[in-house]
């Protein structure tokens, strides 16, 4: 790759790795929550797995939940799960106010022990439309002195309300302007079997757009563009073509709105 795509790489591998100092020292300040914030594909759940993994053999217990597709009570009974409570039964794991009491045992009883429970918790913006009423349940163990409970909550929009509220340690990962996303992706087809003019300047420049700054989404794209040229003799893409390529990538529903009446004005 050019000088200038590497520098722009190389400057988001770092900003991960300060994210993740940044949030092993939470434990050692006075501070008991942190936000992450990163658009999809640019590392958070990586970022939060670095941070378990500096920890281990330390005198803090980290629990990494995903909070993906379930509700508030799916989300107790994975912390609960991940702290290691013993005393949930049948009927407890059906209640929240059961769930909620279960963790402060296991909290309390960790703390007692001298030991601090930094909890992760992943994909907490797609997770439940309820989540405000998950973090009124888990933001006052953070206050707790008997729980020593540090809490770490990944997103990748806007952090709720209440986080904000509580002057939480702001940790973000940027995404790639479009100059540079051009810059990335005309490099990343530059590796493969595709003329210097392929895609075309605007195809090249909707495409970063699409892309939103996502390393991982440029990538994606570059090898569909790969595979669009080899099977079509390098025949430029159409708009047409375009849009299904980005379809086909699943991107955020937003963006493929967006990038789709693009495509089709510029059509």
């Amino acid at each position: 790759m050019s000088e200038q795509a590497c520098a722009t790489w190389f400057f988001q591998e770092r900003q991960r790795v300060e994210a993740v100092s940044r949030i092993l020292l939470l434990p050692q300040t006075g501070q008991q929550l942190a936000v992450l914030t990163a658009a999809a594909g640019q590392g958070k759940t990586r970022i939060l797995q670095r941070v378990a993994m500096e920890l281990q053999g330390a005198s803090i217990d980290v629990m990494l939940v995903s909070l993906a597709g379930v509700g508030v009570l799916g989300a107790l009974r994975r912390i609960v799960m991940a702290v290691g409570s013993s005393q949930h039964d049948a009927l407890t794991l059906l209640k929240a106010d059961g769930l909620l009491s279960d963790l402060v045992n296991a909290l309390r009883g960790r703390h007692s022990c001298g030991r601090t429970s930094l909890l992760l918790l992943d994909d907490m913006d797609s997770s439940i439309p309820e989540v405000a009423v998950l973090l009124q349940l888990l933001l006052p163990l953070t206050h707790d002195p008997d729980c020593g409970l540090r809490l770490v909550c990944a997103t990748r929009g806007t952090a709720p309300d209440l986080l904000s509220e509580q002057g939480a340690l702001r940790v973000s990962v940027s995404s790639m302007s479009v100059a540079d996303s051009e810059v990335f992706l005309r490099e990343a087809m530059a590796h493969g079997k595709t003329s210097e003019d392929y895609p075309g300047q605007e195809s090249l420049q909707l495409l970063a757009a699409a892309a939103e700054g996502v390393p991982r989404r440029l990538m994606q794209i570059s090898e569909l563009l790969e595979v669009h040229a080899e099977v079509w003799s390098q025949v430029q893409p159409s708009a047409e073509d375009l849009y299904e390529l980005l379809a086909h990538l699943a991107l955020p529903e937003t963006g493929c709105e967006v990038t789709e009446t693009a495509l089709r004005d510029s059509a």
